[in-house]
């Protein structure tokens, strides 16, 4: 269980890995499926930089501040309801 575990994980990073090109990405599965403790094992320390950038990076989505919910009230793009919602997701 916890082997599948770690092979998805390993996967999911593999192929969200935007600076590996596709060549790369096959020669990493290629070797985990011949080697796959070893392979993980490789991976871990070569590209766990990448991996941390990865996890940390702004993915574009800013929080919103109230500010912004009330402009968007005031400009009518949004109902009452949904001011009431965006409104306390920006207080907590």
């Amino acid at each position: 269980m916890l082997y599948l575990m770690v092979l998805s994980r390993f996967l999911k990073e593999l192929f969200t890995d935007v600076e590996l090109n596709s060549w790369v990405k096959a020669i990493w599965i290629v070797a985990l499926i011949f080697v796959p403790f070893l392979t993980a094992l490789v991976y871990l320390v070569t590209r766990s930089r990448a991996t941390a950038n990865r996890e940390t990076a702004d993915d574009g989505s800013a929080p919103i501040s109230i500010a912004d919910v009330k402009a968007l009230r005031a400009s009518g793009a949004i109902t009452q309801a949904e001011y009431n919602t965006l409104q306390a997701t920006a207080l907590h």
